[in-house]
Order: structure tokens, then C-alpha cells, then sequence
């Protein structure tokens, strides 16, 4: 039993572990993911400014060029027409970056281009809607044909592309006047992109690894006194667990005992006026011996029976399990055996439970073989006790390594006569009374120069039912 909790709170140590360790990492998984999606925001937003940036500096630029130039009168008078801010918007091509330029009307047509063989499109809706609202705008395209974006350029050599949208008003008014799409080379911005992303991961990385070493080390330390604590609560446990079954099998002895004590305590006092008779001087001196030692041992057995059974319990009212009987049968004899130097091995197999009285009676009886097999085996050797189910009985075995039974015995078993082991054979002859009570048989398993086996055979009970 001892063994058997031992590996069920190694088991249960594993298991916590294993529970431990799956909330850990699932904790850092969602913390990596939190930090991800995080920084992958973050990532988005700066990105957006980075593109956005140029459409603001471009927009300002282009507004103050045009203003300049209106004021100045150069070549044109005001900037009403969508062609009147070709000269401002043909200065402002020669910025560095820009491979080419579109025109548009207010409301979104095309009308000339910088140079003039770059594709012909007019704005859609969205764009058109956000350069009435003097908007500006830039889409960030990592991979665009720059043959349809630029003149001289083969259609299919793609590049970085970022193209920004520009309204054309003058600085006091909200009314647009035209629309300015820029052609401007990307590789600088995938340089600020590739850039960003490096910092970026570092720095998450840094982050969630600083994050991740102080929730480890404070799980840890927080598991670690957890576990000393679970330790302690489960010696606790199992020593609250063995005294409570030890005061549960006292209780049920207690009960279970109190009708057969009755019964057999009944029986002691014909039995010393039987051995007083045997005293006399009536009867043959060796017959008179004979009968004397025969009737001491009865009384011997069930002075010992009585002592074992004696209790303040009443009536019966608990049911034994397999192992309970076991363990109480072994633990009575348990002394006996380290007295004589045998190992008593308790095995069960199975489940059952047996009544009061038929619990008590089988304890009887496997005493008494259990008494018999201490005496037959040699020192140093084993006594097996064993209970096991079959499909409608329940078997008791107790098997011994001593020499076996002689000849004579085998043919008188279960009579009064001598054991062959120091005894009167009264013993087996009771006991085989006592199964015959219980509706079950006493058998001679086998005997040999190995040892012998013993069985007692009962019927096995109908759930609720009483044997």
C-alpha cells in the first residue's frame, strides 16, 4: 500500500509538472501573440506616416510654388484651369525620387501627364472623394510595373512605387482646383521599411524576452512553494487517510464481532466443564490426556478468538471489503509470523464485500489456517494469504512452505485427529464447520513436499443482499 501511494504522489507530482509547465508556455504563447499583434500594429502605423509624410511635405510645396507664381504673374495670370499648374507642377518633377506625374480635372479626369508617355487613368471615387476634402494621399506598392508608371521604362520591370495624390487650390480657399498624381520611386522608403522592421523586432524580442525570464522566474519560485505545500498537504492527508481507516476497521470489527463473541463465548463454559470431567480419574490415563489437550486447545482457540472479537460495539451494521479482511486477518498474525520468522504476503484480487457475519466468519477460519500454516513453515520461508473473485464465488487461499501433510492426515482432514504438525486437528474440523455456516467449503488445494494450499470457497453475494 505504502509503495502504491508512493508512486501515485510521484504520479501526482509529474502531473502537476506537466500542468505547470502547459500553463507557463501557454501563457508565453499568448503573451508572444499579444506582442505580435502589437507590434505589428505598431509597425502599420509607422509605416503609414513614413508614406504619408512626403504627400504632406509634397502638398505644401506645391501650394507654395503655386501661390508664388500666381502672385508673381509669370506666364500665367491665376491658377483656375487644371493646365494652369503645369509650370508649377512641371518644377516640382524634378525632385529627386520622381519618375512622373498625372494631371487631373475636379472631377477626376485625366488631362495631361509628366512625361507624357505614362498610362492614362482617371482617379476613382475614394480618391477623388478625399482630394475634394483637400486630402492628400500615398499608396506604398512594393512591387509595381514601373513601364506603366514611368516613360522609357519596358513594361515588367517592377520596383518600390510609392504614388502620392496631391489637391491643387490656393492656400486660402477649400475649393479644388485640379489633381496631381506623383510617380515617385519607392527604394528609399522599402530602406525606412526594412529598417523599421529590424528595430521593431528587436525590440519586441527584447521586450517579450525580459518579459518571458521574469514570469518564469516568478512562476518558478511561486511553483517551487506551491509544490512544498501540496507535499506537505499530502502527508497530511495520508496520515489523516491511515487514521481514519484504521478507526473505520476498528468500528466495523467492533460490529461485526459482537454476535459471533456472543455466540462463541457461549460455548466456553460447557467446554471447561467438559475439560473438568476429562480430569477425573474415570476414564484411561491416555485417553483422558488425549481428550484433556483437545479440549484446552479449543478453549485455547476461542479465548483467543473471544479477545480478538471483544468490543463495546453493537449490532452489525457495516460490510468489509476483501481487503479489509485481509488486512485485519494479516495484521493479527502479523506478530506470530515475525515471531517464527515467516513473512506472511497478503495478495487481493478483485472486488467484493461480505456482510457482518459472514466477514467475521471468514476471518475465523483463515486464522485458524493462517495459525496452522505459521506452525507447518520452516523459518525464513512465506505464508500466502490470498482472496481473489470469480464469476460467482469468492476464493480463499492460504498456501504455506512447509513439507506438505502426511498420509494419514490427507485421509482424515477436517476430523479431529493429529495435524501432523504438533496439533489435534480440531482446528480444520472447526473451520470447515464454520464455512459450512457461510454456505461454503473448506478444500484441500494441494499438498506437497513444496508446501500446502488451503481454500475456503463462498458463494459470492448479490449487491444488497446479505450472505
Amino acid at each position: 500500500m505504502g509503495v502504491l501511494r508512493e508512486r501515485g504522489n510521484r504520479g501526482g507530482d509529474r502531473l502537476a509538472v506537466a500542468r505547470w509547465a502547459a500553463v507557463m508556455f501557454g501563457t508565453l504563447a499568448l503573451f508572444a501573440a499579444v506582442a505580435a499583434v502589437v507590434t505589428l500594429r505598431l509597425r502599420e502605423q509607422v509605416r503609414q506616416q513614413i508614406v504619408h509624410r512626403d504627400a504632406e511635405v509634397l502638398a505644401s510645396v506645391v501650394v507654395r510654388l503655386g501661390n508664388a507664381a500666381e502672385r508673381s504673374g509669370e506666364g500665367f495670370v491665376d491658377l483656375e484651369e487644371a493646365f494652369d499648374w503645369l509650370p508649377v507642377l512641371l518644377e516640382t518633377s524634378e525632385l529627386r525620387g520622381v519618375l512622373g506625374l498625372r494631371i487631373y480635372d475636379p472631377a477626376g479626369l485625366f488631362v495631361a501627364s509628366l512625361p507624357g508617355g505614362i498610362a492614362e487613368t482617371d482617379l476613382d471615387w475614394d480618391g477623388l472623394t478625399a482630394l475634394h476634402a483637400l486630402r492628400p494621399s500615398a499608396v506604398y506598392d512594393r512591387a509595381a510595373d514601373l513601364g506603366e508608371a514611368a516613360s522609357g521604362i519596358p513594361s515588367g520591370s517592377r520596383a518600390p512605387l510609392v504614388t502620392v495624390r496631391l489637391p491643387l487650390h490656393r492656400p486660402e480657399e477649400t475649393r479644388l482646383l485640379a489633381a496631381a498624381e506623383y510617380l515617385i520611386d519607392g527604394r528609399s522608403v522599402a530602406g525606412e521599411f526594412a529598417e523599421l522592421d529590424r528595430r521593431l523586432a528587436g525590440q519586441a524580442g527584447a521586450v517579450f524576452g525580459v518579459g518571458a525570464g521574469l514570469y518564469l522566474l516568478i512562476g518558478g519560485l511561486v511553483f517551487v512553494r506551491l509544490s512544498k505545500t501540496r507535499r506537505l498537504l499530502a502527508e497530511r492527508s495520508a496520515r489523516l487517510d491511515r487514521a481514519n481507516r484504521e478507526l473505520t476497521l476498528a468500528a466495523k470489527t467492533s460490529a461485526l464481532g459482537a454476535v459471533t463473541g456472543h455466540l462463541i463465548h457461549g460455548l466456553k463454559n460447557p467446554l471447561a466443564a467438559l475439560e473438568a470431567y476429562f480430569q477425573s480419574d474415570e476414564t484411561d490415563a491416555d485417553d483422558r490426556r488425549e481428550a484433556v489437550a483437545a479440549v484446552a486447545k479449543m478453549n485455547e482457540q476461542l479465548g483467543e478468538l473471544l479477545e480478538f472479537l471483544r468490543e463495546d460495539g453493537g449490532e452489525s451494521g457495516y460490510d468489509l471489503t476483501l481487503e479489509e479482511i485481509i488486512e485485519l486477518v494479516a495484521r493479527k498474525t502479523g506478530a506470530r509470523g515475525r515471531t517464527a520468522g515467516v513473512e506472511i504476503v497478503a495478495r487481493v484480487s478483485g472486488f467484493a464485500q461480505l456482510p457482518g457475519r459472514a466477514a467475521n466468519i471468514v476471518m475465523l477460519v483463515l486464522l485458524n489456517l493462517l495459525d496452522n500454516a505459521l506452525r507447518a513453515t520452516p523459518p525464513g520461508k512465506r505464508v500466502l494469504l490470498a482472496a481473489q473473485t470469480a464469476s460467482e464465488s469468492i476464493q480463499f487461499t492460504v498456501t504455506d512452505e512447509g513439507g506438505g501433510l502426511p498420509a494419514p492426515v490427507k485421509a482424515r482432514l477436517f476430523t479431529p485427529c493429529a495435524s501432523g504438525t504438533g496439533g489435534t486437528g480440531l482446528g480444520l474440523a472447526l473451520s470447515a464447520q464454520l464455512a459450512r455456516q457461510v454456505n461454503g467449503t473448506l478444500t484441500l488445494e494441494r499438498s506437497d513436499p513444496t508446501g500446502t494450499a488451503f481454500q475456503l470457497a463462498i458463494p459470492r453475494p448479490a449487491p444488497g443482499n446479505p450472505a
